[in-house]
């Protein structure tokens, strides 16, 4: 006859040391992953495949802000790691002086294209609100890895040109009252790193 509690005691040992092992190798697979997205050898498909595979929450926007703004990195990764970066670590709404805090300088918005959108009658993935405005952030094409455009899609509670948005968000600018406009909603296209490939 089994003795009860006993068997159950068991199990349970049984159960955490099951968990403990899935632990453990859940993180050998996302420090590979991690190395995998540092390894500047490895195949874009290697490193798309090791991005989708980091937990939310499981590194710092550092992580993602140090590959952005690292030119050593082939264009295409440091874009992957700007849409990371917001996808993973934007609050919204939050103010300019907050997100080029996050985006830690920003150096990639110096190629990125930057429009503002002055005719609102199409539709535009973001909610614009009264006196607000709108705008458009096309990351840098990398023509040696071919790839759908990357845009970033922003909305702000206050109207400014992009040149100050550009400042701002590179944390050059020293207006409180700009650095105080808030994002209050953001949208990126392709919606994930799994639709760049897609025709």
């Amino acid at each position: 006859m089994i003795n009860q509690p006993a068997f159950r005691i068991a199990l349970g040992v049984f159960a955490l040391a099951l968990h403990a092992c899935h632990q453990s190798e859940t993180r050998v697979d996302v420090n590979g992953d991690i190395a995998t997205i540092h390894d500047r050898g490895a195949s874009e498909g290697a490193f798309l495949e090791a991005v989708s595979r980091i937990p939310a929450g499981r590194v710092p926007s550092a992580f993602w802000s140090d590959i952005a703004n690292d030119r050593s990195y082939r264009m295409f990764r440091s874009d992957v790691a700007v849409f990371e970066l917001f996808r993973r670590h934007q609050a919204r709404p939050s103010t300019l002086g907050r997100t080029a805090a996050l985006l830690a300088g920003g150096r990639w918005l110096a190629d990125a294209v930057i429009e503002k959108i002055v005719n609102l009658g199409g539709e535009i993935p973001v909610v614009v609100p009264e006196g607000g405005v709108a705008f458009i952030i096309r990351l840098p094409n990398d023509q040696q890895t071919p790839h759908r455009d990357m845009v970033i899609y922003l909305a702000l509670d206050h109207d400014i040109d992009a040149a100050p948005l550009r400042d701002a968000l590179m944390g050059r600018s020293a207006n409180p009252s700009i650095n105080g406009i808030t994002i209050t909603d953001f949208s990126l296209y392709p919606e994930t790193i799994a639709q760049l490939r897609e025709s």
